[in-house]
């Protein structure tokens, strides 16, 4: 028996891979897989038993990936509180935020804490095509110390190795894809959490990353400070998240180019929230410095020429799911990174970070077949990032199946 399959084509293809772009590309598709990636001419036996999507003047991207997404909080609204006490309502928040996500053509989003796990929920309710949205992972509730960084919504604190240990577990218990955990304080509670300093020893993160490993799931960390950089990289962690390379006094900007190239040495990899690309250094964090116009991305670029794997990201909480690619434009627009850069800042190194390269990032044979019909050749044109004409996820068309003027029509 021979398995349905679809054939979707445009004018120029951008597989994410970093070959060149394909004029004329043709991608065979069953059960959601791509199966072969080819340009011209479809073989005549394919012509005649595949269904066609055909998109004359478009460009295919692969699906975007926001590695850094928080679906179920909305602290601005003005009923955040009865909201936040249902887990139900948070559910519904949280779908309707992730098609927000689906509709600017971000294919995968990786939910970095949401109280009751909710996002646990609603990636089963995806899956099984209860809700439409993008790919959720999702990490359930994330890890912090009591008064830590994001205590004041889950309430619950992770003060030791041993209690870090059982929180790994209990989150894989729950459904979790990897572990989150808040290695420094932040800026959600205010005073009460200290951003500069660290929140768990390099000892206690080791445990909680060597139980994670064990049952085979990915740790991200939340990094503010310095010091919890140290701590990260010497307990093995994955994934560090803002890196600020905050100094323990404030104004301060603590950059440790070693510390930086032992993480590159050990394929560490880091998301920038995109927004913070835009901001010196010395109007925010190192404000007692000399910074001049450098801002946080001249820190993650410094990483990066050490081996870094540096990608970006939203950090979208109630509001700017779509942001991403408006952002990515603004990147390449002040010349921040050049478009193929930028690009693959948002689909295939990602994909590595969450783990999941196998599955997303490029469009090639045995992945998913997760793209984006664009309206010009954003290598050229990035703004175009901005007007999707369709979105397919998993080979089913999610967004703008009507812009398919020749649907079955080789």
């Amino acid at each position: 028996m021979i398995e349905a399959q679809t054939v979707f084509s445009a004018d120029l293809l951008i597989d994410g891979s970093g070959r060149a772009p394909v004029r004329d590309p043709y991608l065979v598709v069953a059960e959601g897989r791509i199966l072969e990636v080819g340009a011209g001419r479809p073989p005549d036996a394919l012509r005649e038993r595949a269904k066609f999507f055909a998109m004359p003047g478009a460009t295919i991207i692969p699906g975007l990936v926001d590695a850094h997404v928080h679906l179920a909080l909305a602290m601005h609204l003005p009923d955040w509180a009865a909201i936040d006490a249902d887990p139900a309502r948070l559910a519904f928040l949280a779908a309707r935020h992730a098609q927000e996500a689906l509709r600017a053509g971000i294919t995968t989003v990786a939910d970095c804490g949401a109280r009751h796990g909710v996002t646990i929920a609603l990636r089963e309710a995806i899956a099984q095509g209860w809700v439409e949205g993008p790919r959720v992972w999702a990490c359930g509730e994330w890890l912090t110390v009591t008064n830590g960084h994001g205590y004041f919504w889950t309430r619950r604190g992770f003060d030791s190795a041993e209690e870090l240990r059982k929180g790994v577990r209990e989150m894989v218990w729950q459904g979790a894809d990897f572990i989150k955990i808040m290695a420094s304080g932040g800026t959600t509670q205010g005073a009460k959490t200290n951003r500069r300093r660290a929140q768990y020893s390099a000892e206690e993160l080791r445990v909680a990353v060597e139980d994670a490993h064990r049952l085979n799931k990915r740790v991200i960390c939340h990094v503010n400070a310095t010091e919890a950089m140290r701590h990260c990289l010497k307990a093995g962690v994955d994934v560090v998240e803002h890196c600020n390379w905050l100094g323990a006094q404030e104004g301060t900007i603590e950059y440790d180019h070693d510390l930086a190239r032992e993480g590159g040495r050990r394929g560490l990899c880091a998301g920038i929230n995109i927004e913070q690309v835009f901001k010196p250094l010395s109007q925010n964090d190192g404000y007692a410095q000399d910074w001049g116009d450098l801002t946080r991305w001249d820190l993650m670029r410094r990483m990066q020429d050490v081996g870094v794997n540096i990608f970006v990201d939203t950090d979208a909480a109630g509001k700017d799911y779509d942001a991403l690619p408006r952002m990515m434009a603004r990147m390449v627009e002040e010349g921040k990174a050049e478009a193929a850069e930028t690009l693959a800042m948002a689909t295939l190194v990602p994909a590595r970070a969450l783990g999941l390269s196998d599955e997303i990032g490029s469009l090639e044979k045995g992945k998913q077949a997760d793209m984006v019909f664009l309206p010009a050749n954003p290598l050229i044109d990035i703004t175009a990032l901005t007007r999707p004409l369709a979105v397919v996820k998993g080979g089913c068309i999610m967004v703008g199946k009507h812009a398919f003027p020749d649907a079955n029509r080789p």
